[in-house]
């Protein structure tokens, strides 16, 4: 039985936020902390490594000094989401409960906007779950590149496999993501 009241952050390993390219390809969950604030913000994700790529905190957090990003590892991924929120609860970080800030700014407000990429994937059929299972990324992943927070990673698996599920050509991905970007850049 897991007992989420035992958890010390500090006791985790960990690594300083611009060096998250060391995190592990792990499922668990993680924490971003400092010495001084403690705990900021807690999430949970199948790769930890992969999640911080482009983690819509990442910005927000870039702002503080000394971020700490540390994790637990946790193999039973179907446990995620309790694990996570009994943590949350546990620590109540403040970053869990505020809008992440961009670096364009405010938070941009597209999610009721037809983008291209979003557009992309309704004219092929698909769900945006669906999308993030089969590419193996968060489905807060897939709704952030279609509201152009982010832009896809497009490595070349990800790449080959969104336009054989988007039905669409290397340059109509591309064009799209641009023309989502823009969007983005102008509301």
């Amino acid at each position: 039985m897991f007992d989420h009241q035992r958890i010390n952050h500090l006791a985790l390993p960990s690594v300083l936020l611009n060096e998250r390219s060391r995190l592990p390809k792990v499922s668990g969950i993680y924490f971003a902390a400092t010495d001084s604030e403690g705990v900021l913000y807690i999430g949970q994700s199948v790769n930890i490594r992969q999640r911080w790529v482009n983690h819509e905190r990442r910005y927000q957090l870039s702002k503080i000094k000394n971020v700490h990003l540390y994790w637990l590892e946790v193999a039973d991924r179907s446990l995620l989401k309790v694990i996570e929120e009994a943590l949350i609860e546990k620590f109540s970080p403040p970053l869990n409960w505020t809008r992440p800030e961009y670096q364009l700014g405010v938070p941009l407000r597209l999610l009721g906007m037809q983008t291209p990429m979003r557009r992309l994937r309704q004219d092929a059929g698909l769900r945006a779950e669906a999308v993030a299972t089969t590419l193996g990324v968060s489905y807060s992943t897939v709704r952030n590149w279609e509201q152009g927070r982010t832009i896809p990673t497009l490595y070349i698996f990800r790449t080959q496999k969104l336009t054989q599920m988007y039905k669409c050509s290397l340059d109509e991905l591309a064009s799209a993501v641009q023309e989502t970007q823009n969007k983005a850049i102008a509301s």
